[in-house]
C-alpha cells in the first residue's frame, strides 16, 4: 500500500510538470522520471521520508550529485535545463525536474537516489529536513 505522504509528493511533482507539457491522458516521459525517481529514494531510505524534501532542498542534492558526474552526463544536463526551463519562471522546480527526467534517460537513476538518500538524514515535514 502506497502511503498518503508518497501520493501526496506524487501529486505534487505531476502537478509541477504542467508546465513542460504534461498530458493527463498518458504519462510522460517527466511522468516516468518522476515516479522512478520517487520509488528509487522510496526504496533505498523509506524511514527518511524524503517525498517530503522541498524543491531547495532537493536541488542542493541534484547539483552535489551533477558535480560526481562525467562531463558528458552534466553536459547533457545543463543543456536540456537551458533548453527546456529558458521560458519558464518556476526555477528550481523546472531544473530539478529535468535533471530527474535526464538522470532517468541516462539510467543512473539508482546512483541519484543514493546520493539523495545520503545528503539527509530525515524530513519531519514539507520541506523541514535535515
Amino acid at each position: 500500500m502506497v502511503s498518503p505522504m508518497k501520493v501526496t509528493f506524487l501529486a505534487a511533482l505531476t502537478l509541477s510538470l504542467a508546465s513542460l507539457g504534461a498530458s493527463s491522458a498518458e504519462p510522460s516521459h517527466y511522468d516516468v522520471a518522476l515516479a522512478n525517481y520517487a520509488a528509487a529514494v522510496s526504496k533505498l531510505c523509506p524511514s527518511k521520508h524524503l517525498e517530503l524534501l522541498g524543491p531547495g532542498g532537493l536541488r542542493g542534492a541534484l547539483d552535489k550529485f551533477k558535480s560526481t558526474l562525467s562531463k558528458p552526463q552534466r553536459d547533457r544536463m545543463n543543456h536540456d535545463e537551458s533548453v527546456v526551463c529558458a521560458e519558464i519562471t518556476w526555477g528550481s522546480d523546472c531544473v530539478n525536474n529535468v535533471d530527474i527526467d535526464v538522470a532517468n534517460e541516462l539510467k543512473i537513476m539508482n546512483r541519484l537516489a543514493a546520493k539523495v538518500c545520503r545528503s539527509f538524514r530525515q524530513c519531519h515535514e514539507q520541506s523541514d529536513c535535515d
